[in-house]
């Protein structure tokens, strides 16, 4: 075969190819869906842990108040219930063994939501804190009606718990 009629055949042939790929079969597609998903969990955090309500020094049959502060976020939606609960039932117990062999004394405390002391915040009576999702700031008053005549150092634990 001569060099031109080769070059004739291939462009013969390389036309055939052109006009079935141009005008033949189109390509077929399918398509499937998947979905994306989370699960938020409710959740609280103290953003700023209660400090020690410290009552500081007082004369003997004294009356004293003093408070804490926490701030805590929770998630849009979760609105916790905030309790407070007492180690030792609302009492402070004596923890000094010396000088004053105090361990068996106790001075009674109650605490409060608010300044004026006349909204009790314990495990029976609660706050609820909003559910919008922002910081939240807290404020534990505490009142110690009268010490009584003991003396030395008294301690209680305090849990404050968030219920959602």
């Amino acid at each position: 075969m001569n060099s031109l009629s080769r070059y004739a055949s291939q462009a013969l042939l390389g036309g055939l190819v052109l006009l079935g790929s141009a005008g033949g079969a189109s390509a077929v597609t399918t398509s499937s869906q998947f979905n994306v998903l989370i699960n938020v969990q409710p959740s609280c955090t103290f953003t700023t842990a209660p400090t020690d309500l410290n009552f500081g020094s007082v004369a003997s049959s004294g009356q004293a108040t003093g408070s804490t502060e926490f701030d805590l976020q929770c998630t849009t939606g979760t609105a916790p219930v905030i309790s407070l609960t007492s180690g030792n039932s609302w009492t402070m117990k004596g923890v000094d063994t010396t000088p004053y062999n105090n361990t068996s004394a106790t001075i009674a405390y109650t605490l409060y939501s608010d300044s004026s002391y006349s909204t009790q915040w314990d495990d029976t009576h609660t706050k609820t804190a909003v559910n919008d999702g922002s910081a939240q700031h807290f404020t534990v008053y505490g009142k110690v009606p009268a010490t009584g005549t003991v003396v030395g150092n008294f301690k209680d634990t305090v849990t404050v718990t968030l219920t959602y």
